[in-house]
Formats: structure tokens, C-alpha cells, sequence
């Protein structure tokens, strides 16, 4: 370039400083964009969840006479003639899912048994009537007839 068509200092120091405020103007306006975006970022939501860890295992059911040798590899061993046993563990992080899922039975209560009113053996019948269990239909016509008597007894007295 010949030295005619180079700016002198003056017009290089002003056209900087237009530089300089351009430059900022766009600085002040990222920074407000950027704390605008800070503002308003969301945060990452996290949510816990239960985890239930499974793990099965299978193990060999060895014989009381069988030895296992770990070093040779001349044991020929089928698979499918051995027997195995499996454990399988059940891992759960919260208790009250652990209760949620495995919840604990009440145990019903026993019932008693029906006993004949007569002859005090297992009862399979019940009197609709009177609700007293027997055995057999001759226990049921003994039945009703001492409540027949019963009954004509209670009509007597009135």
C-alpha cells in the first residue's frame, strides 16, 4: 500500500473507539441474555424411584463321595444327569415397598370343629333349626324331638 491511503493515527484512534463502544453494547447484551437464560433454566427434576434387584443363582448338588477337582480338566460332568439348587435373592431399597409388595397374611382363625352333639364325634351336618351339628340322620330325629319336648314344656309353663 503506498503511505497516501493509510488513515492516520487520529482516524485510527476514533474509528477504535467506535470498535470499543460497539463492542460493549453487544458485551451488555450477552451478559443480560445470559443471566436471563440462568434465570430461567429449569432444573433437572429427579425423581427416586424404587429399584427391586433380582438375582438367581444355580448351584450344583454335590453327593457326599463326589470331589471336585479344580486344576484337571479330565472331568467329563453332563449337566443334565446333575441335579441343582437355586437361590434367588430379592433386593428392595425402601421398606415400606418392600411391605407394599410382600404384605404380611393374618392368619385366619381355626375354626372348631363340629362335634354331634350325642355321640361327640366329627359332625358333618348342621340343624337349620336349632344350629346344633350331628352325625347322622337318627341324631337329627333324636334331635328334634328333644326339642319338640323342649318346646312343649316351655308352652306348659305359660
Amino acid at each position: 500500500m503506498p503511505p497516501e491511503e493509510m488513515p492516520s493515527q487520529q482516524e485510527l484512534l476514533e474509528e477504535a473507539k467506535l470498535t470499543e463502544e460497539e463492542n460493549l453494547k453487544s458485551l451488555e447484551k450477552f451478559e443480560k441474555l445470559e443471566l436471563a437464560r440462568k434465570q430461567t433454566r429449569a432444573k433437572p427434576r429427579v425423581t427416586y424411584l424404587t429399584s427391586v434387584k433380582f438375582l438367581s443363582k444355580a448351584y450344583p448338588l454335590l453327593a457326599e463321595d463326589d470331589t471336585v477337582n479344580i486344576e484337571s480338566e479330565e472331568q467329563n460332568v453332563k449337566c443334565e444327569s446333575r441335579e441343582f439348587i437355586e437361590r434367588t435373592t430379592i433386593t428392595v431399597n425402601e421398606p415400606h415397598e418392600f411391605e407394599r409388595m410382600f404384605p404380611k397374611k393374618v392368619a385366619k382363625p381355626i375354626k372348631p370343629h363340629r362335634q354331634c352333639v350325642f355321640t361327640e364325634d366329627y359332625a358333618r351336618y348342621r340343624d337349620p333349626l336349632t344350629g346344633h351339628p350331628y352325625k347322622n340322620q337318627k341324631i337329627f330325629s333324636i334331635l328334634r324331638s328333644v326339642y319338640s319336648m323342649h318346646l312343649d314344656e316351655a308352652f306348659a309353663k305359660k
